[in-house]
């Protein structure tokens, strides 16, 4: 970090400065950079060149005195024959002010911690994401270009007339900042020509071709180059020294930061930048950008803070400071120790392992003797500073940096659980009701076909009882007494019958609505939940979950087990038995006793319903009585069959009818492959499966059990492709889709669930790793939790065993990882 010194006017005062300055800087290390530009100093025009001309950068009173009068005698106002740029004397705080330690110390060690802390956290935001959700939001939002995804946000960029005629159909990018970029230049004003515009977009193209470290370094570049334009401003400079020149006796400690982005001179400039250029490369390529930003910004500003304690001890000292050399010499130390450790790490810096740390040593050296024999004009304290902390940091940033990342990572991690666990704890209602609308709509549909076949046989026997009466009293005259008697008997028994019927509808409709009553009461108490983990929501989950039970059994035929849990938990009104009993006797029938009877009734009784939902299950039923009656050999019948009851369907299923009329020349022992399947006895098995999923379908029931449909909502979130493995040592022994006997089955037909946090395993007990059970690597590179290890090694003496592998090591073999 050069001093800042004062820029004379007088060709003479410029050339004394120069002495003093350089004379005491031609040391080693230092050299190379203070040769050139002492060098220069003996040619008093070419030296004005590279500086300001005809201007007075007073940045300490004591030196321009000491400097003129050295020049030129006794001190001399400065004549008014040119033009002149002078600070005001008010930016510039005399020697005798004090020197403020305490408060720069506070400031550095809260700027290093924050910066720190700031690019933790960035790293573990890269893990989590949270950058590209919120980027998501904003774009939902509508406050993006697109909301679309972004392979058609680029087509639709480089799709547009303007870019086309500018970059031409076959310019091609899959960046989407590079599309906006070109787009922005395409659509810049017509006076800029064809050929500017397309040399910026060759810029763009370079700069998006650049990985993210190289542009961190380029921004750095960019920003110090902006810096030392403003200080050219003529008008600006009292803003400059005030905001960008660290001076001891001001006060400020914030200038300990933008110092850094200050220089003196070109050459300054030039050297610094080249330094940060090849150093910062190196250094990005190996660790994170975050690292590298931390790195030399603290590296600067407590190089900054040892230059200005040393004004605090060596008043002398006490003037103002600026330049990049304190984070530029920390990234000289980092790239010291990677070389020490890795070697050669790129072939465009052909220095070994062995001569960086020299060159280190050697300049470090230079800067010790510079502070002993406290030379002035160059920070010393400062590039040892810096050095001193590149060094420690490379060697220690793996744990203190890895801590630090986990920590920002597990506090994320906590909050998301918390997160979690308040989102997990709060009911869904309209998805558990969407789920339970089967568990309503069931007794509705049997209450309303109740209603449905009571007002039928009431009107049907009314009728009858009506036309009787009406008979009967037309020949009253004629019929004897006894007969007419008897007609009326008859006729009252039938309203007897009538009664006794609606009767039994009403108990059975009475029971319906009841039912009903208690499901909506049951559901209506999901209003009433505020938590998943209240004792009465818990009661009502296992009551449910009864009622799954209870649902599966039924529809498999454990009519007895399924009666044992109704009658142990209260819960007939909360089971469908009739239904489920309707469906397997009629299944039974089928497939038994091939008989279409029952089925057939039951499609009479419902054939409105039938007809709504487009049904051919009656059909079917009357095809297959057909085809029986072929196999037994009753064409007749056959045929008079076919022509009261297949008819009626002619109009959408005439193919089918003509083709069951070809049966009647075939034996059922053919094999010509359409007549045979129509034999085919297995067709009992499929009308008694459609017949099944017909009645489902009318009360809304889904076709699997609702059991299977809750268990694969749970297994579809655990499955990975690992479970598909056919290389059983990949499954995991606690993992239910692993398991291809049991739950796996269910499992075989769900897509693969999106984690966007993925867990480690581990394979020998099946217990996520974490930070309490940490991963270790072995060393033939496999991975296994802690705590598996340990236990192993307590049985086998010290030594693990890799499951996969069978190479035995000593527990001290395994290394703890490290995964951010």
């Amino acid at each position: 970090m050069l001093r800042a010194a004062c820029l004379f006017k007088k060709p003479n005062v410029v050339g004394a400065v120069a002495k003093q300055l350089f004379s005491r800087s031609n040391f080693l290390g230092f050299t190379q950079v203070t040769q050139p530009m002492a060098s220069l100093t003996l040619y008093r025009g070419a030296f004005r060149r590279l500086v300001w001309p005809s201007a007075q950068h007073q940045f300490s009173p004591r030196l321009y005195s000491q400097c003129t009068e050295h020049a030129d005698g006794p001190k001399k106002e400065p004549t008014s024959d040119a033009p002149q740029i002078q600070i005001p004397d008010n930016l510039i705080k005399s020697d005798g002010a004090p020197v403020y330690v305490k408060w720069q110390v506070i400031w550095a060690a809260a700027f290093t911690t924050g910066v720190f802390c700031i690019s933790a956290g960035l790293c573990a935001d890269r893990y989590f994401g949270y950058l590209e959700r919120i980027k998501a939001l904003v774009e939902a939002r509508g406050l993006g270009v697109y909301t679309d995804s972004t392979g058609e946000h680029i087509n639709r960029i480089m799709g547009s007339a303007v870019v086309q005629a500018l970059v031409g159909p076959e310019f091609k990018t899959s960046k989407l900042g590079q599309a906006k970029a070109i787009n922005f230049i395409a659509r810049l004003p017509d006076w800029i020509s064809p050929e500017t515009k397309r040399g910026a977009i060759s810029l763009v193209g370079g700069l998006y071709g650049l990985s993210l470290g190289e542009r961190c370094v380029y921004s750095m570049i960019t920003l110090n180059i902006v810096v030392f334009g403003l200080w050219r401003v003529p008008r600006l400079l009292p803003t400059m020294a005030r905001h960008f020149l660290h001076q001891p006796h001001s006060g400020k400690a914030y200038t300990m930061l933008t110092s850094m982005f200050s220089h003196a001179t070109p050459v300054h400039l030039f050297f610094n930048m080249l330094s940060l250029w090849g150093t910062g490369i190196l250094v990005t390529d190996v660790v994170p950008e975050e690292h590298f930003i931390a790195m030399y910004l603290s590296a600067g500003v407590i190089s900054c803070l040892a230059m200005h304690i040393q004004s605090a001890l060596y008043p002398a000292f006490a003037i103002g400071y600026l330049g990049a050399s304190g984070g530029v010499y920390g990234l000289m130390g980092v790239v010291t120790v990677l070389y020490a450790r890795n070697g050669k790490l790129s072939e465009s810096f052909p220095l070994t392992s062995a001569t960086m740390p020299i060159l280190l040593l050697v300049s470090m050296a230079s800067d010790c003797v510079g502070i002993a024999f406290k030379w002035r004009g160059v920070g010393y304290v400062a590039h040892l500073t810096g050095g001193i902390l590149g060094v420690a940091y490379a060697e220690w940033y793996s744990g203190v940096w890895d801590k630090l990342v986990l920590s920002f990572m597990a506090r994320h991690a906590k909050k998301d659980v918390a997160d979690s666990r308040l989102e997990m704890d709060k009911i869904n209602v309209d998805y558990m009701l969407a789920i339970e609308e089967p568990f309503m709509k069931v007794p509705l549909e049997q209450l309303k076909r109740e209603a449905r076949q009571s007002q039928k046989l009431a009107e049907r026997e009314t009728q009858l009882v009506s036309t009787g009466l009406a008979d009967l009293i037309k020949k009253q005259s004629n019929l004897p007494a006894e007969e007419y008697t008897c007609i009326l008997d008859g006729l009252i028994d039938k309203l007897k019958v009538l009664k006794r019927k609606l009767e039994e509808s009403k108990q059975e409709e009475t029971l319906l609505i009841h039912r009903s009553k208690q499901r909506a009461a049951d559901l209506n108490e999901l209003n009433d939940f505020t938590s998943a983990t209240q004792p009465e929501f818990q009661r009502w989950c296992r009551t449910r979950l009864e009622r799954v039970l209870i649902d599966y059994m039924l529809r498999n035929g454990n009519v007895d087990t399924a009666k044992q849990i109704m009658e142990k938990s209260n819960l007939e009104h909360f089971a469908d038995s009739s239904l489920f009993a309707l469906v397997m006797s009629t299944e039974r029938e089928l497939r038994e006793q091939h008989s279409c009877r029952g089925a057939l009734h039951w499609c009479a009784e419902n054939r409105s319903a039938l007809r709504k939902i487009q049904s051919s299950l009656e059909f079917e039923l009357r095809l297959q009585e057909f085809i029986e009656m072929i196999r037994g050999k009753k064409s007749p019948e056959a045929i008079a069959y076919a022509k009261k009851h297949l008819t009626t369907w002619s109009d959408t299923q005439l193919p089918r009818i003509q083709r069951a009329m070809t049966l009647l020349a075939f034996s059922p022992t053919t094999t010509c492959p359409p007549y045979k399947h129509m034999f085919d006895v297995a067709r009992w098995d499929g009308l008694a499966h459609e017949f099944r999923m017909v009645i489902f379908q009318l009360y809304n029931l889904p076709s699997q059990p609702l059991l299977h449909l809750l268990l694969q909502t749970g297994l579809s979130a655990l499955k990975t492709p690992a479970c598909q493995s056919d290389d059983t040592s990949e499954h995991n022994r606690n993992c239910p889709v692993c398991q291809t006997d049991t739950l796996g089955k269910l499992a075989q037909g769900l897509p693969l669930s999106h984690h966007s946090n993925s867990n480690l395993v581990c394979r020998i007990t099946g217990e996520k790793m974490n930070e309490d059970n940490p991963p270790m690597r072995l060393p033939n590179g496999y991975v296994y939790s802690l705590s598996s290890l340990t236990d192993m090694a307590h049985k086998l003496g010290g030594m693990v065993k890799c499951p996969r592998s069978g190479e035995v090591y000593s527990l001290k073999d395994a290394k703890k990882l490290f995964i951010s």
